[in-house]
């Protein structure tokens, strides 16, 4: 089988010196987007988060915004998908604005790519095995989970991140 035009992945590279700097969060007016903002931030210039598909080679993401954007629709993303359900993904930051839709067909899903600025997807709709998507989106997720426990080991285990972490395979 080829692989789907479908593209979505974290490289990190040697981080072993870099960490997080450490600050108190709000619970009154922060939650776990907060934290994985901070940690895109303190990455973005190390990290590259690939996002290809639907006729681009290499969406215009960034580690600093988009994958923010992605990681906090990742648990109820990562749970449709395990359950074979619809989801979708909306890289909605000005400059992207765009959304990829996900309706389940057997053991696949149709991704349809809808864009709300000039840049139009060709193909509009691409099919991704329901596995390789899973595999995807867990390998981005496994990598802010090393990430985390690299840079701020501290915030390993705080209730936010453990919640963001364990959230796709809670029944």
């Amino acid at each position: 089988m080829m692989r789907p035009s479908l593209h979505i992945a974290l490289q990190l590279p040697d981080i072993t010196n870099v960490r997080a700097t450490p600050r108190t969060y709000d619970p009154e007016t922060e939650d776990i987007r907060s934290i994985l903002s901070d940690l895109c931030r303190t990455v973005a210039k190390e990290g590259k988060f690939v996002v290809a598909g639907f006729g681009q080679d290499r969406w215009p993401v960034d580690v600093g915004t988009d994958l923010a954007i992605l990681l906090e629709q990742l648990p109820d993303v990562l749970r449709a998908v395990k359950a074979g359900a619809a989801t979708e993904i909306d890289f909605y930051e000005q400059g992207i604005e765009r959304k990829i839709e996900f309706s389940p067909a057997g053991n696949a899903y149709n991704a349809t790519c809808i864009s709300q600025t000039e840049w139009q997807p060709n193909p509009a709709v691409e099919q991704v095995g329901r596995a390789v998507l899973e595999g995807m989106l867990v390998g981005v997720q496994e990598e802010v989970v090393r990430l985390i426990e690299e840079i701020a080991p501290d915030l390993a285990e705080h209730d936010w991140v453990r919640r963001w972490r364990d959230a796709p395979i809670e029944r």
